[in-house]
């Protein structure tokens, strides 16, 4: 178990996690931000109409025109007292009942125009007639409330009320819709954000390495199959020449670990499915292989066997682990020893079978594992996920070692520490975790092909 105080826990902002996470999440955000801005146009357009302003410009004068009585009173109280009068509720009342046929309707107001004498008054309504109606209304009302105010001034219309005074006020409805659109968008972005910051999915080395109870032996990046390729093996020449560098460095730590021990049997498991503990434990074989090593691949996954489809093996029903396991066959008729083609012994298994727990927990696979051991330099045996059955945990009870793989952005740091756990119990060896698929620091151009120079210089990627 590795050493360090993970309680810490981890708080770097990883903008390359969010940027894929921003990616994959891509569809679903823009979709919603798509069907937000729709969804409030029609709304928009069906519940809220233009509307229409007329206005009118008075002009606040004295009744005789002179200058002695625009000094005695001042023409800014006239005009405050011109604008309280036609912004009353009086006035409003009066507007009202004078609409006998229930056509007025909208609102209207008087403002002062800067510090001039100049008053506008306007009408707003949903309709162009309305709104007319309504200051027509409205202007020729308020004269027969001059008796409240008595200053010795009045007031002029300036401007003939026409249909070119009219003003449409556009609701603006694809400009709010858009605007809500982007709202959830960038509510979508920022939630994404958040979420990576708090997550405890293992989505970089660094953080691995800070929030794991395990260290972290490599990383495989994210390789594309081609199209003529079942798998991807460092064996096959197809294979990215950068991809067989990691896993080179990987078994290196692997081998250093193994041998101080001297540990022969090594699991290799994963915490769910699809992370790619299978791919890694058959390119661990081919690798150690390669250095001249014994070693044998077992698949003890009993529920989906997948080393066959892998190596692409046609496996005789009758000859596989689980006979074995329930007596059925003896070692050397499930045993395919080594050959020149990658120097890998295989004991495979096709057929799924149900309670394989019962089978892994009897003696016959102990005793298995223990011969295969005196014989075999390093033993590979690939396992159930350990997140959904108990078959790695029995496993764990007779193997000296195990890893971990652990897919980038899915598998969470709390699954992986308590299948640490697990196999800590079960009295194996933690040698580490492989974090795989990773689609972050990829290989540049130049690197690959410095790879490609040494490893084909030398033998490799060749029949």
């Amino acid at each position: 178990m590795k050493q360090q105080n993970n309680q810490q826990g981890y708080s770097g902002i990883d903008f390359p996690y969010i940027l894929r996470s921003l990616w994959k999440n891509a569809f679903i955000i823009i979709m919603c931000a798509c069907i937000t801005g729709m969804v409030s146009y029609v709304f928009l357009d069906n519940f809220q109409k233009d509307s229409y302003t007329v206005s009118a410009k008075l002009s606040v004068i004295a009744r005789d025109n002179s200058t002695e009585k625009i000094a005695e009173y001042g023409v800014d109280s006239a005009v405050t007292g011109f604008l309280n009068l036609m912004n009353s509720d009086i006035l409003k009342s009066k507007v009202e009942k004078s609409d006998t046929e229930g056509k007025l309707s909208g609102e209207y107001n008087a403002v002062r125009e800067g510090e001039t004498n100049i008053i506008v008054m306007q009408a707003t309504s949903t309709s162009a007639l309305s709104a007319y109606r309504l200051l027509k209304t409205a202007l020729k009302t308020y004269p027969s409330l001059s008796s409240y105010f008595d200053s010795g001034y009045m007031v002029r219309i300036l401007d003939d009320i026409s249909v070119d005074n009219i003003v449409t006020n556009n609701t603006k409805t694809v400009y709010y819709a858009f605007c809500a659109a982007l709202v959830v968008l960038l509510g979508g972005v920022g939630l994404t954000g958040f979420m990576c910051y708090f997550t405890d999915k293992i989505h970089s080395r660094e953080q691995a390495e800070a929030v794991l109870d395990l260290d972290i032996l490599g990383v495989q990046h994210y390789i594309k199959k081609k199209s003529n390729q079942k798998a991807i093996l460092v064996s096959d020449k197809e294979t990215d020449i950068s991809y067989i560098e990691e896993m080179d460095k990987l078994v290196t730590k692997i081998r250093e670990k193994m041998d101080v021990h001297n540990y022969r049997v090594m699991m290799v498991s994963s915490i769910n499915e699809n992370e790619g503990k299978s791919t890694t434990a058959a390119n661990i074989a081919l690798s150690l292989a390669r250095r001249g090593k014994r070693v044998l691949i077992i698949d003890a996954d009993l529920r989906r066997p997948a080393m066959y489809k892998i190596f692409e093996k046609e496996v005789d029903e009758n000859r596989q682990l689980s006979q074995y396991l329930d007596g059925t066959v003896e070692i050397d008729q499930i045993l395919e020893t080594a050959n020149e083609k990658n120097g890998v012994s295989y004991i495979w298994q096709s057929k799924a079978i149900g309670d394989p727990d019962r089978l892994l927990e009897g003696e016959k696979f102990k005793n298995l594992l223990s011969q295969m051991s005196e014989t075999m330099d390093y033993v590979i045996v690939d396992t159930p996920p350990m997140g959904i059955v108990r078959d790695a945990e029995i496993v764990a009870g007779f193997a000296d070692a195990a890893i971990l793989t652990l897919k980038q952005d899915y598998v969470r740091g709390t699954a992986v520490n308590d299948s640490v756990d697990l196999l800590e119990d079960a009295g194996t060896a933690i040698l580490g975790g492989v974090l795989t698929m990773s689609k972050s620091e990829h290989v540049s151009g130049s690197q690959r092909s410095r790879y490609g120079k040494y490893y084909y210089g030398y033998g490799y990627g060749k029949e």
